[in-house]
């Protein structure tokens, strides 16, 4: 491989080359910025009567002073102004400072007469760089007075009522349509309390209602004041919706200044409590109706869940490299607008290919109507066999109602990379043996040391210690060990061609690391661990006792195999019971009482011995 050697001074050329092109591009940006600047135009309000005024303001945003815009000149209204604000900011991009500077200008509109003007579109230059401005609507009605249009007193009627509107008079069964409560008023203090009685309470699901912002409209040439408070509404049974609510509001008024005074007639107590009393006041409402059509029969998939709406769906596989007996998590992503508390995921179902556990939801974001959004699924599904090449795909289907049609979207399969697994290997953990090191120490040379007394004195009678009883059993314990070893490599050698028994003979060792695992989970209070430990003991145990392949534990196989070796019918439900519980927790959200947990513990110490007993 040929090196390059760049000298110091090359390399300092080509340093000050990208410094010098970095600061012209920093420097063409700040450039642009000065001279780039934005402008809007807001009118409020756009509905008025003669006698109120309106405020149009024109806001420029740059960095430098701007020039006062041209005012608007329309006969029928008088445009008074303009007041000037300023308002500086600074900011920062890419390390340089910047500073922009907000100019308002506001102009007070005063109608003359009624009609619709229009103001605009108005046009603004600066730094010889012109912006438009967009048209806006200005609508003057006529005052209101005492008397009516026919000449006579108003009734309270002709200041407030109310609409009910619907934005579609047709739906499907599950299709979510929009009801909205429109309350008008016009020279009234209206409270914040407002009741809706005799909804339909059968047929729909319903949300809460929502206030809307506040608005003002122009009806028969007057102005009022609009609330409205809106929801959604899912129709769960064909057929015909009738609307025909009551509606209650309250209106306040001032307090009747002839009644008798009290301590909190006092002015220091009216700045802290209302001087306005409420009168509830009934208002009618149209009635309407919304016609509920069936979904089709037709053409109708079987992979179709219910949803009805317009959805996304995707999902994934992970791990995709196993063995038989490895879990594999399936995330399945559902997202769009329909009935998202309803719907559900397509998912795998069981086989003699894969054992599938239920779809769990992992996570939700909804609006506040439950109809928008999206939700997160995972399914557990297990490979039985190592001949599985791949997971099947995954059909999702919904009703479109805007197409009227039933849509489905295909996700996968995907390709899984299958390893052999093999039953009968275990692993085999020994120690090497260690000796000690022995030393020489040399006490003494030259001179002869004489030997200390004997620390302890011996008896003549008792003979020669190699003639004693301990020293010869000690000698028997060699022809042992070897006839010990040679049993047990033909023990070895026996289990070798018999898998089956080897396994079975090491199935109590086989669950003692998921027994710890459940013991120190119930020590720490680990819901989560303690199942995961209870089960990978289940599965060790029995796989290896019944001899089953990886992947094929399973509560069916286990009791089937124990009925035949005669276990007594109270341990075989136990057994299932333990099954029964290991599966719930690890693929379901049930919790369970931590004295439980022990008593499945205890019980699963009782099976082993009890299991070690049954001939199969």
């Amino acid at each position: 491989m040929k090196s390059i050697r760049i000298s110091p001074r090359d390399c300092a050329r080509r340093t000050f080359t990208v410094q010098a092109a970095l600061a012209l591009c920093i420097g063409f940006a700040a450039l642009q910025a000065v001279h780039a600047f934005h402008v809007r135009m807001e009118l409020e309000p756009a509905v008025l009567e003669i006698g109120e005024s309106a405020e149009l303001a024109i806001v420029v945003q740059s960095t430098d002073v701007p020039g006062e815009p041209e005012r608007p000149n329309i006969p029928g209204l008088r445009i008074g102004g303009p007041s000037v604000e300023h308002t500086l900011s600074r900011t920062m991009i890419n390390g340089v400072s910047e500073h922009r500077r907000f100019t308002t200008y506001r102009y007070t509109i005063i109608p003359l007469q009624p009609g619709e003007y229009t103001i605009g579109p108005l046009s603004y230059t600066h730094n010889e760089e012109t912006v438009e401005l967009p048209a806006k609507t200005l609508r003057v009605a006529s005052p209101g007075d005492a008397a009516g249009t026919r000449g006579d007193v108003q009734e309270l009627s002709d200041l407030v009522f109310a609409k009910l509107i619907v934005n579609r008079e047709q739906v499907y069964v599950n299709e979510a349509f929009t009801l909205t409560i429109a309350i008008y008023s016009r020279g009234l203090n209206l409270g914040r309390d407002v009741s809706l009685m005799n909804m339909p309470d059968t047929g729909i699901s319903t949300q809460p209602f929502q206030e809307l912002r506040s608005a003002r409209e122009i009806v028969d040439n007057h102005v009022y004041d609009v609330r409205r408070y809106q929801t959604q509404i899912r129709p769960v049974t064909a057929g015909t919706i009738r609307f025909a609510p009551e509606l209650r509001i309250q209106i306040l008024v001032p307090r009747d200044e002839r009644r008798g005074r009290s301590l909190f007639d006092d002015p220091f107590f009216r700045g802290m409590m209302s001087n306005m009393e409420a009168h509830p006041f009934d208002l009618a409402l149209a009635p309407l109706e919304v016609a509920v059509r069936p979904l089709p029969d037709a053409d109708r998939p079987d992979t179709f869940t219910g949803g009805v709406g317009a959805f996304e769906f995707s999902a994934q596989a992970s791990p995709t490299e196993v063995r038989p007996g490895d879990p594999i998590t399936l995330s399945m992503l559902i997202q769009g607008e329909g009935n998202m508390d309803a719907v559900a995921p397509p998912g795998v179902r069981d086989s003699d290919r894969f054992r599938a556990y239920p779809p769990r939801l992992i996570n939700k974001d909804l609006d506040r109507s439950q109809s928008r959004g999206r939700k997160l699924y995972e399914q557990v599904i297990i490979p039985r066999t190592d001949d599985v090449g791949e997971v099947p795909p995954l059909h999702f289907t919904y009703f479109d109602p805007n197409a009227e049609a039933y849509q489905t979207i295909t996700a996968g399969p995907f390709t899984l990379v299958m390893q052999e697994g093999d039953p009968s290997v275990s692993r085999v953990v020994h120690a090497d043996d260690t000796t000690a090191d022995r030393q020489t120490r040399i006490v003494g040379r030259d001179i002869v040391y004489l030997k200390p007394a004997p620390s302890r004195w011996s008896n003549l009678r008792e003979g020669p210690w190699y003639s004693r009883p301990t020293f010869l059993a000690v000698q028997t314990a060699p022809p042992l060990l070897v006839l010990a070893v040679f049993l047990l490599a033909r023990r070895w050698r026996a289990m070798d061609g018999d898998v089956a028994r080897a396994r079975r003979y090491r199935a109590p060792r086989s669950a003692r690391p998921g027994l710890r695992r459940a013991e120190k989970a119930v020590a720490h209070g680990t819901e989560d661990e303690f199942y995961n430990g209870l089960w990978a003991a289940l599965t060790a145990y029995f796989g290896d006792r019944l001899n089953l392949p990886p992947g094929s534990v399973t509560a069916e196989d286990v009791l089937a195999v124990m009925t035949r070796g005669g276990l007594d019918p109270d341990n075989l439900v136990a057994i299932e019971r333990l099954f029964a519980a290991c599966d719930q927790r690890r693929f379901g959200a049930a919790a369970t009482d931590p004295n439980q947990r022990h008593e499945l513990l205890n019980e699963f110490r009782r099976l082993l011995k009890v299991c070690e007993k049954v001939d199969v």
